[in-house]
């Protein structure tokens, strides 16, 4: 059983709605997506989620920093099962 913070799912909407704020105008917005995603508490992601939707979304890829962010985030995602 995996259990999860009842502040998962808003994370999970918040993150959603920085990486749609941003692809709306990209040109403009890309350059606030490191800041905006620092914002989101993203280690209450679900690992899948975090694989499957923010480490593939294009923007991620393309920014260095918010790229080296979501790593970081997906490493200790990772590393959450050996502890627990």
């Amino acid at each position: 059983m995996v259990l999860q913070s009842p502040l998962a799912g808003s994370s999970q909407c918040l993150c959603e709605a920085v990486m749609r704020w941003c692809q709306y105008n990209e040109e403009i917005r890309v350059q606030h997506l490191y800041k905006l995603l620092t914002m989101v508490n993203l280690p209450l992601l679900s690992a899948d989620f975090v694989r499957q939707v923010v480490q593939t979304n294009e923007l991620v890829i393309s920014c260095a920093r918010s790229n080296h962010l979501v790593q970081s985030v997906v490493k200790l995602l990772s590393n959450r099962w050996v502890y627990m």
